[in-house]
């Protein structure tokens, strides 16, 4: 691949500033995968993807629909220099139609800035999501792809760094020492949210993420934290939980909970 523009034959521009990466590389990189964990740890900023794809000419005029997964964090996509789609958001599935006219027969050209300021960057997910419906039938597009760096912004990953043994105490507890405090409410996620059927069937009906262990709605999980420390530790008389099971039998026709 030569040096172009690494989004197609057009040029685009934003605010003045061209949107398309010039490129001489041939680096390559897995796709679904957070270019993180793939030899670019600590990287944030501006990332390229392209890959190209053949129609016949029966499939260019179906109708064409490009599923990407979700993407960390956001991108503007294009096929054949046209953009189909751009989505922000690091959760968010990326779906889009390919307008009529943009895919013809013989080899087309997917490209995706992808923009990360924090964290994993780039297609995260599994490698079912990544894919093109070519009149409803499905064509994988996970793989290895093309892969160019077009903004660099290095910096430390927050994660990382908050496991580095004392850092946490330093920076958040230390301080805190001589502050008079009557208890200290924790809630850390539920690092089973993947791993056991039944807690995942229990999330799913309740507040619960049942992709991820960070709940969505996080102020009911603190207003249920609220209650509990109000009922343990300022004795308030308020509801603060659901029944509480103190004894269990079993009888003639079944158990007997108390």
């Amino acid at each position: 691949m030569g040096t172009g523009h690494w989004c197609g034959s057009r040029t685009f521009q934003r605010r003045g500033v061209s949107l398309c990466a010039r490129v001489t590389t041939r680096i390559q990189i897995r796709v679904p995968s957070a270019w993180e964990r793939v030899g670019w740890e600590g990287l944030d900023g501006v990332a390229w993807y392209r890959v190209s794809f053949t129609l016949s000419e029966r499939e260019a005029a179906a109708p064409i629909r490009l599923s990407l997964g979700p993407i960390d964090d956001h991108d503007i996509t294009w096929i054949n220099g046209v953009e189909v789609g751009r989505t922000a958001g690091y959760a968010v599935p990326r779906n889009y139609i390919v307008p009529t006219a943009v895919a013809y027969a013989g080899r087309n050209v997917i490209a995706i800035r992808v923009e990360d300021g924090a964290g994993d960057g780039g297609p995260t997910r599994s490698p079912s999501d990544v894919y093109l419906d070519i009149g409803g039938v499905r064509t994988s597009l996970a793989g290895t792809w093309r892969f160019a760096v077009g903004e660099v912004s290095i910096k430390p990953d927050g994660q990382r760094i908050n496991k580095v043994p004392t850092f946490l105490y330093n920076q958040m507890l230390h301080p805190l020492l001589n502050t008079p405090i009557a208890g200290v409410i924790w809630y850390q996620g539920e690092s089973n949210a993947n791993n056991d059927a039944q807690a995942l069937a229990y999330r799913a009906q309740d507040v619960g993420n049942p992709r991820d262990i960070h709940p969505l709605n996080k102020e009911e999980v603190a207003h249920r934290l609220a209650l509990l420390a109000r009922v343990s530790s300022l004795r308030q008389s308020v509801t603060a939980a659901g029944p509480v099971s103190h004894a269990c039998g079993a009888n003639g026709q079944g158990h007997r909970h108390v």
